[in-house]
């Protein structure tokens, strides 16, 4: 049943990039995309944050350690700290855009990862991030 329903006709936009790109669920494996047999989307968790939060971890990747260490408590008490429930899962997904965006320029990010890392301290879903 799962076959008629998924297919990639039914599926657009982000739900079939998702279960192209990112579905462990068997019944719609037949809808992930291998190497060669089509043109894989690229992986991105943009769609999992705001576009500040995007625009704000961006700015975060281009700046010099000084300007990090200015910008990354404000960038936590505004798009963490503020929120009422969730903060575990919406750091694990701001930790995820960032290392994503980071990879695909070939960044290397040490004092950024290692925020991220203190700041997920206890947290289950932001330390399964790494």
């Amino acid at each position: 049943a799962t076959r008629l329903l998924a297919t990639k006709e039914t599926l657009q936009g982000e739900a079939l990039h998702w279960a192209q790109v990112a579905c462990r669920v068997p019944e719609l494996e037949f809808l992930r995309c291998t190497v060669g047999k089509e043109q894989c989307p690229k992986e991105d968790y943009a769609h999992l944050l705001t576009v500040a939060e995007t625009q704000q971890i961006l700015h975060l990747l281009k700046a010099t350690p000084d300007q990090e260490a200015r910008m990354l408590p404000l960038f936590f008490k505004r798009n963490l700290e503020s929120q009422k429930g969730g903060k575990d899962a919406h750091l694990a997904d701001v930790i995820l855009f960032a290392m994503a965006a980071a990879a695909s320029v070939k960044l290397k990010k040490p004092s950024l990862w290692r925020e991220f890392w203190q700041r997920s301290s206890g947290q289950t879903q932001a330390m399964l991030a790494f």
